[in-house]
């Protein structure tokens, strides 16, 4: 069942084709399937079964980890400063092949040269691969306005081809065009962060959760883990369990029930759970 984990984050937000299939451009919107999203998908429902094909779904889910963590870096920049994003694009040379460490060693020295200008790098980068076997590698960082970031080729922090910079306009925008493919090399990663910290972390956690969820989370308390089917807010010590319940995995397809969504209170010292009742304010049993 390898694609479980991945659905978890989907977005509430469904635009399908009259079929059941994802629709193109200028599809109208249909009623959404509460708590999960089919981007790239099939999906069917009969009664209180969904079944969904699993075509896309680590793309999907991908891409709104990145997003997640690009949204979470902006809000943990440091106040007071003037930032400016930056698009670096490192590409490979003919005469070299990836190998792993490649993009760490490249970070490591990016983050190094922060450091001694005192400020900390913050950068989310995602890996684009080719048919040539060697990825090119899409990065987007922060720097203070007064400084300008060099070529990392130019610096020796990349050492296997050619580099870029760009002063970033719309830097979600720009990382989105790289992330609808899948790795060609197994085992590399496809995408990272660097900066985030603990608070940003926590920012990266929520912006990623379900929007079942999100109402029902505190911006500036909330700390969510997922464990198993439920969801676990260590800031508010709530519990969530959402409003589909895994069956099975058969022929290339996830299969899930509909159930109600249920919350209530943990007891962070011995961890059981306390279920709210139908009358408690401001949750759904």
């Amino acid at each position: 069942m390898p694609f479980v984990g991945a659905l978890a984050g989907f977005p509430a937000r469904l635009i399908a084709s009259q079929e059941g299939e994802v629709a193109g451009p200028g599809a109208a919107e249909r009623p959404p399937v509460l708590g999960l999203s089919t981007y790239l998908i099939s999906y069917t429902r009969m009664d209180n079964y969904l079944t969904l094909e699993t075509f896309g779904v680590r793309a999907r889910s991908r891409s709104k980890a990145i997003k997640a963590q690009i949204e979470a870096l902006r809000h943990v920049l440091t106040v007071g400063t003037a930032w400016m994003p930056v698009f670096v694009t490192l590409t490979y040379a003919p005469e070299h092949d990836y190998e792993r460490g490649d993009i760490t060693h490249c970070l490591n020295a990016m983050t190094e040269w922060a450091r001694r200008r005192g400020f900390k790098l913050r950068v989310s980068w995602v890996a684009e691969p080719h048919q040539s076997g060697r990825p090119h590698y899409h990065l987007v960082t922060w720097v203070p306005y007064r400084l300008r970031l060099p070529k990392p080729d130019k610096q020796q922090w990349w050492k296997k081809g050619s580099s870029s910079t760009a002063k970033a306009r719309a830097p979600w925008r720009y990382m989105a065009k790289y992330i609808s493919k899948d790795s060609v090399i197994s085992g590399m990663r496809s995408y990272g962060a660097r900066g985030l910290e603990k608070e940003g972390q926590r920012l990266t956690r929520m912006f990623r959760a379900p929007d079942w969820l999100k109402p029902r989370l505190n911006y500036d308390k909330s700390d969510i883990r997922k464990h198993g089917a439920i969801w676990y807010d260590y800031g508010l010590y709530l519990w969530h369990i959402g409003p589909w319940e895994f069956v099975r995995f058969a022929g290339g397809a996830l299969i899930f029930k509909e159930q109600p969504i249920q919350s209530g209170s943990f007891d962070a010292a011995t961890g059981e759970l306390y279920p709210f009742t139908n009358n408690e304010r401001g949750v759904q049993c």
